[in-house]
């Protein structure tokens, strides 16, 4: 029987999923999730898939990933 953690995982979810997850792992991690609440809120719709989130496109969510990324640079988090 195989170890499920050996088995190779393809992840296809778009870029900006991806980077949100670490950094909501990041502030949980850290226990920062207060301490960067508008950071974290945002980040955490921006992991939710299209339709399950706020944004009706792409390009909306797209639009809040950069704000998400500007916040962090702000705020000295390196996403």
């Amino acid at each position: 029987m195989k170890n499920f953690n050996s088995i190779p995982q393809i992840d296809n979810r778009p870029d900006r999923i991806k980077q949100a997850s670490k950094l909501i792992n990041f502030l949980l991690a850290n226990n920062l999730e207060e301490k960067y609440s508008s950071i974290f809120s945002l980040a955490s719709e921006l992991e939710l898939p299209l339709g399950v989130n706020k944004y009706p496109h792409e390009e909306a969510a797209d639009e809040d990933f950069k704000k998400l990324k500007r916040l962090c640079l702000e705020a000295g988090l390196d996403i």
